[in-house]
């Protein structure tokens, strides 16, 4: 019994050790990536880069080094993936912006999206301009002002305090309930697994998930979509300007 805990023990110990070893391998090749991209071995580079990715790691730049290197292959749909991949990180990067744009300038498809409800689209602009982290770590800060304020509250006597009190503790209370709507708004940005990229050169969309079904108009690499069901090997898709249909799960990947 007391060499089982000993082991048991042991492994706990240890495994702060294994995990900082392992984090320092990783960063050893995120540098040597990076140098590989700096003397333009950009074949090189998406190799390490892969490997990084496959351990499970994800960071900004990662996904926009890999989609920069995806890119001087002219290879599209995998450049405009990994951008996107690194906006759900970073969205208001100028240079992440800058290639994206650049990228989605070249695809065949010029989709015009919809125009967005303008209080939907300042809430997703609000929500983007912090981290999910950032925004948890200011609604605990108002949490603690209102409990604080609250406490101060029934604390005092003096009636211009109790006064002073009640509404530090009715704004902390608004502020804890507005960073926590954006931090969820945010996290929600950060975790959606609904958006594609096309990776096939022309694909045809179904008005059923069926071969046989009505074709309905065409979509090239590189064109972002949105899953909305699925069923067996097909997936319902909508399209920045509301256009809808069906197409098969090999033709496009999960950003």
């Amino acid at each position: 019994m007391l060499k089982k805990l000993y082991n048991i023990f042991l492994v706990l110990a240890l495994l702060p050790l294994a995990s900082l070893g392992q984090g320092e391998y990783y960063n050893n090749l995120m540098e040597k990536a990076n140098d590989l991209y700096s003397q333009s071995l950009y074949d090189s580079a998406i190799t390490v880069y892969s490997e990084i990715e496959g351990s499970g790691l994800e960071s900004f730049n990662l996904y926009y080094n890999k989609g920069n290197c995806a890119f001087k292959f002219n290879d599209l749909p995998t450049a405009i993936l990994y951008y996107e991949k690194a906006s759900k990180l970073k969205p208001n990067d100028k240079d992440l912006i800058h290639n994206l744009s650049l990228a989605n300038a070249q695809i065949v498809d010029k989709i015009e999206p919809l125009p967005p409800f303008f209080i939907s689209k300042w809430i997703v602009e609000s929500a983007e301009l912090l981290h999910s982290n950032y925004w948890a770590i200011l609604n605990l800060i108002f949490f603690i002002i209102f409990c604080l304020s609250a406490g101060f509250y029934y604390k005092v006597s003096k009636p211009s305090l109790k006064v002073m009190g009640f509404y530090a503790g009715l704004i902390g209370l608004f502020l804890f309930f507005t960073t926590l709507y954006f931090g969820v708004k945010k996290y929600n940005l950060e975790t959606n697994n609904s958006n594609a990229i096309v990776f096939e050169p022309s694909l045809t969309v179904k008005s059923e998930p069926s071969e046989n079904s009505t074709e309905l108009f065409l979509l090239h690499e590189g064109t972002k979509i949105s899953i909305l069901d699925s069923t067996d090997a097909w997936h319902k898709i909508s399209l920045p300007d509301g256009n809808i249909g069906w197409i098969k799960s090999e033709t496009f990947r999960i950003i």
